[in-house]
């Protein structure tokens, strides 16, 4: 699309002490390796110079003073919606908004990343993978990744990692942005130790259904192009007050 080669530029100096500093020396030997290569820079994770309510951080304020030791195209791309032009009001900008990821292409990725690393895959554990987690490309291929090394360390005498292993690898990616709200928690109970009456258990094995199958109904059946809203699912949970303590 740009017609040139990008240098990959990870954003967490951002983040450091003597961000302004340790920027400017940087992007001046990205400038002059950048002019020797003729190519531009992509700065990754630059929602690293933006605090947890979106403002900009005051050690990232140099960084427009430094992106002037570079020359076009320089690409800031993040995972979070940032306000680039508070970061740099005085720099002609483009924003590129990239759309999420439908099961289809998340199901291809999943299953093109996964025959890469073991020459095999299982189709329900992609399509599983795909319709639980809405990941990018970049989430899918770290997942991946992820999954490889922990499966080398086992060294079993399995040539494909378990779902669950795939399934942990992927949550990993899909809760980043999570931890610092809550704590996720291992599942102690299964439907078994669930006591409820047939209708209602059945009500509940049928929410279950509408999760696990949702890509087929949005997906292969089409409706995701139907509707712009309402594509999450809600459940109502009515019943009687606890009775008040003496």
């Amino acid at each position: 699309m740009l017609g040139t080669a990008l240098r990959i530029v990870g954003g967490r100096r951002g983040r450091d002490a003597d961000g302004a500093e340790r920027s400017t020396g940087l992007f001046m030997l990205l400038g002059r390796e950048q002019r020797l290569d003729n190519a531009g820079i992509y700065l990754r994770g630059a929602e690293a110079f933006f605090d947890s309510e979106g403002r900009v951080m005051l050690k990232a304020r140099g960084l427009a003073r430094a992106l002037e030791y570079c020359r076009a195209p320089v690409v800031l791309g993040c995972n979070e919606t940032c306000n680039f032009r508070e970061l740099l009001p005085d720099t002609f900008l483009r924003v590129v908004r990239f759309p999420t990821l439908p099961f289809v292409l998340r199901r291809q990725l999943w299953q093109r990343e996964l025959a890469a690393a073991f020459c095999t895959v299982d189709t329900a554990d992609v399509d599983a993978l795909a319709n639980h987690f809405t990941l990018s490309g970049g989430q899918i291929v770290a997942a991946v990744r992820s999954a490889v090394d922990g499966f080398r360390m086992r060294e079993g005498s399995a040539a494909f990692p378990s779902r669950a292993d795939l399934l942990a690898a992927a949550r990993a990616q899909s809760q980043q942005q999570l931890r610092s709200l809550a704590q996720r928690i291992e599942p102690l109970y299964s439907w078994a130790d669930v006591m409820l009456p047939a209708a209602t258990l059945r009500q509940l094995r049928d929410i279950e259904s509408a999760l696990k199958f949702r890509h087929v109904v949005l997906g292969d059946w089409g409706f995701e192009k139907r509707f712009s809203l309402g594509r999450g699912l809600k459940a109502l949970f009515p019943g009687l007050r606890a009775p008040a303590r003496p």
